[in-house]
């Protein structure tokens, strides 16, 4: 626990210097990075969820001020559409809103905490543990 407790402090570390580097891009570029590291990050969660059958995959929904409380009932293994959804909600995004990016399937837990060989150590942490380098990335493109 502890080794992941340091690398957690160090992914953070990280993430408030990528911060202080966007508080110093101009409000439109803050907002285009906002957006992107959303997409990106949506994107990875989607992409690494394991595939069956599709719907969890398919489950992920994103919106924006409101948690949603149940999933799409759709198959979707190669989650473009679920991809698609986190596009347009974080292209509409506002500064200062809240983004909610969740999977309401009874058993996406449990994918998240290893039931599956696909995903041993699920998704979400890992794609969380990953942020540094998308905000590296839509940092970048700024420049």
């Amino acid at each position: 626990m502890r080794l992941a407790a340091q690398r957690g402090a160090i992914a953070l570390a990280s993430v408030f210097r990528q911060l202080n580097q966007i508080a110093q891009l101009s409000n439109k570029k803050l907002e285009t990075v906002v957006r992107e590291t959303l997409v990106g990050l949506g994107t990875s969660i989607i992409i690494k969820t394991p595939v069956d059958t599709g719907r969890a995959r398919g489950g992920w929904i994103a919106h924006q001020n409101m948690q949603p409380t149940t999933s799409p009932e759709i198959a979707d293994k190669s989650g473009s559409i679920a991809i698609n959804g986190v596009q347009v909600v974080a292209g509409k995004f506002d500064i200062g809103s809240t983004f909610y990016f969740v999977n309401a399937l009874p058993y996406a837990e449990v994918l998240e905490y290893g039931s599956s060989k696909q995903a041993p150590g699920g998704m979400v942490r890992i794609s969380i543990a990953e942020l540094p380098g998308i905000l590296d990335d839509r940092i970048a493109k700024l420049r």
